[in-house]
């Protein structure tokens, strides 16, 4: 195996930094969403008290492992 030039090093970079440049993208994009789902879920009726029986649930599940 031959050592890389620096033309195909840069490639290489070059290919690295654009799939990182979209991965945060895609990663803001997400997040994003997930915010407005979040606000969607705090304004629907009974939030507080759905949260609360979520949580007893779950610790009823984590008692039973």
């Amino acid at each position: 195996m031959s050592t890389p030039t620096r033309a195909e090093l840069a490639g290489r970079i070059g290919t690295l930094k654009a799939v990182s440049e979209q991965l945060i993208s895609e990663i803001k994009m997400l997040d994003e969403r997930i915010a407005g789902l979040y606000a969607f879920i705090q304004m629907l009726p009974d939030y507080e008290e759905t949260v609360e029986k979520l949580k007893e649930k779950a610790k009823e599940n984590e008692e039973k492992v």
